[in-house]
């Protein structure tokens, strides 16, 4: 009996720790991307370039920049750096800015990073870091900004300009966002994105809000799942504890 009373608390804890993730990861996703659009990729094999540029030229997309990611070490630490194209990011996702901005990624080398690594680091804007890439070469960035946000992948941001200068592999994209252009229809628009893109089966267009959406539902299932299992252990302890008795 203390085992299922143990069980059951343990149950409404994982609900309890359930709705409050689900919401709060919603808000973050509310927060962080203002973009009208995201197209992801359903393959996890990233998304070719060609896909942003297509967007991009949309009459109905005022502005579009993709995720484009690269490994490299700072200072002995692995790192996983992000490329966007700094002209257009701040109308697509906000990484709450605190110090700095995207000026020096637009005119150079420059890094967006996060208030929390910087202050690991004891760095702040203006420093500059040594970074060696995946591929063995090596650059000088300028911290150019610092930001709180945290609810996007990245925390180390550079341009696309400076991502092309150090390596020359075919561009791979984890996803895009685009912003509606003024006086253009959503339901026209969305349907022109996916033409666009319609070459590429692996690409999936979203709204903003079906996207929260989709990915409230993937956390749900993790949820359930953790839960089934819970449930599981329970129900086994307590059927192992009837026959112990016996």
């Amino acid at each position: 009996a203390a085992a299922l009373m143990i069980g059951v608390a343990l149950i409404s804890a994982a609900a309890v720790f359930a709705s409050s993730l689900r919401d709060t990861f919603g808000r973050i996703l509310e927060r962080a991307i203002t973009a009208d659009y995201v197209v992801t990729d359903e393959s996890f094999q990233g998304l070719p370039e060609t896909v942003g540029q297509r967007i991009a030229a949309l009459d109905e997309v005022e502005a579009m920049t993709p995720f484009r990611a690269f490994e490299a070490e700072v200072t002995g630490e692995g790192e996983q750096i992000f490329a966007i194209d700094p002209a257009t990011f701040p109308q697509l996702a906000d990484l709450s800015v605190v110090d700095g901005g995207y000026d020096g990624l637009i005119e150079g080398d420059g890094l967006m990073l996060v208030q929390k690594e910087a202050d690991k680091r004891g760095v702040g804007v203006g420093d500059t870091l040594d970074v060696t890439w995946q591929n063995g070469v090596e650059s000088t960035l300028t911290i150019s900004g610092l930001f709180t946000e945290e609810g996007l992948p990245g925390t180390w941001y550079v341009s696309l300009d400076t991502l092309q200068s150090v390596t020359d592999l075919p561009a791979r994209d984890f996803f895009v966002l685009a912003k509606l252009a003024d006086g253009a229809d959503p339901d026209t628009a969305k349907l022109a994105i996916d033409g666009a893109v319609e070459e590429f089966p692996q690409a999936v267009v979203e709204t903003n809000s079906e996207f929260q959406q989709s990915q409230e539902d993937q956390i749900n299932q993790i949820l359930r799942l953790v839960t089934y299992l819970l449930l599981f252990a329970i129900i086994t302890v307590f059927v192992a504890g009837l026959m112990v008795g016996r």
